[in-house]
């Protein structure tokens, strides 16, 4: 077996041997029914009183957005954790001294937290589909949906590959705190920037914008790839997607995170 399955394998193992990882997937399940159940009994108290409101088949974007929300948490989480955790309980020498390469370390770490992370997505998915079928809605899901699931691994390695950079310069707390504020800082620029002609982005210039723009252009739109994900596994309206650019984008981004992790990664001291 090689090194790089080796790391991979224990990436995952270690995470799902974690309680925490069982009680928040527990947690998600009964928000889930909740969630569910509350949009159905609104609906139904809303016929009984004859408002010209149909909810039929709407929990199921409710429920897709609390779903991506908490697998982009995750991601950040596993991301912080995978480098940092192996830091912090001293192994991360022993593992480097086996023969594997230090690109072969991250890169088997940053697949093996996207994967869990992906696992945690279709399973969430698996139990919204269950409960829109008790509920009584339609069938949810569209014939693109398997194309949803990999553009939610895209927007999850590049939300893990983030969270490794900032996770090499801080602890845990701080770099989940750091990425959290990161991801929702990215989130906004990509809604300023999206859909928008080139030369529009640097009208009307200020401090707030060029910082937004910098994320926008030098960071992978993983926001962006997440409504998209929306759009082929549920149809949800999100128009204006140029997917020719946004390949490009993403690969140029990603080689961009790799690139750097590894000039840093290679340059500390273990």
């Amino acid at each position: 077996m090689s090194t790089f399955k080796i790391l991979f394998q224990d990436t995952i193992q270690k995470e799902l041997r974690a309680k925490s990882l069982l009680w928040l997937f527990i947690l998600n399940i009964l928000f889930i029914v909740v969630l569910s159940g509350g949009i159905n009994y609104i609906a139904k108290m809303l016929q009984e009183f004859g408002a010209p409101v149909d909810m039929k088949n709407q929990s199921i974007h409710i429920i897709s957005f609390f779903v991506s929300f908490w697998t982009g948490v995750l991601s950040i989480l596993f991301g912080v954790s995978c480098i940092r955790t192996d830091e912090e309980e001293g192994v991360l020498g022993q593992i480097l001294s086996l023969p594997t390469t230090r690109f072969n370390y991250l890169m088997a770490r940053a697949f093996g937290s996207t994967v869990l992370s992906l696992m945690f997505f279709l399973l969430l998915n698996v139990i919204a589909f269950l409960m829109i079928m008790i509920s009584g809605d339609d069938f949810p899901f569209l014939a693109t949906a398997p194309i949803g699931f990999i553009t939610t691994f895209c927007s999850i390695f590049g939300i893990v590959l983030l969270s490794i950079f900032v996770s090499l310069f801080m602890g845990r707390m701080l770099s989940f705190i750091t990425m959290v504020f990161i991801y929702f800082f990215l989130s906004g620029a990509e809604s300023i920037f999206f859909g928008e002609e080139i030369a529009s982005y640097v009208s009307e210039m200020s401090f707030f914008k060029g910082v937004s723009l910098l994320l926008y252009t030098s960071l992978p739109h993983v926001s962006t790839l997440s409504n998209l994900t929306s759009k082929l596994l549920i149809g949800a309206n999100y128009n204006g997607f140029n997917y020719l650019l946004e390949a490009f984008h993403y690969l140029l981004s990603v080689g961009f995170l790799v690139f750097i992790i590894s000039f840093f990664f290679k340059r500390k001291e273990v």
